[in-house]
């Protein structure tokens, strides 16, 4: 993978490895936030090229489902969200003001949403067009 690394040299130099821990870490850890852009490990263009590549080169089906699914959650990483995720998860309490809050939450979780999915399908195109043979 030292081609892949070399490709992907930014001020603070990353391996690919480091790269696809950061990344799986956000996942783990918001696994159904969306995320300003700013918070992935690298830039999301190249993001892509480095998911399809590891696809390429996986050898189990599991590895490149893991893959797949990465590219396509890269639509919840959009631009503008800001330095907080934003949850679906709603406040524990039942007062009327953890209600409104939990409504607030999934007013403004659903309009990114809309965009989310909407980026997703975008997503889904290009990968059917990879899979088909269309160059990383």
């Amino acid at each position: 993978m030292s081609w892949l690394n070399s490709i992907f040299s930014t001020k603070q130099p990353k391996t690919v490895d480091d790269i696809m821990s950061e990344y799986g870490g956000l996942l783990e850890k918001y696994p159904l936030a969306i995320m300003d852009i700013s918070m992935l490990p690298i830039p999301k263009v190249k993001m892509k090229v480095i998911l399809k590549a590891l696809y390429a080169q996986a050898r189990t089906t599991e590895d490149k489902n893991w893959f797949e699914t990465g590219f396509m959650i890269l639509s919840n990483f959009q631009d503008g969200v800001g330095a907080k995720p934003i949850d679906c998860k709603l406040p524990e309490g039942t007062t009327k003001a953890d209600i409104q809050a939990g409504l607030a939450i999934m007013d403004k979780w659903i309009l990114w949403q809309k965009l989310s999915a909407a980026e997703m399908e975008i997503l889904l195109t290009e990968w059917r067009r990879f899979k088909a043979g269309e160059p990383i």
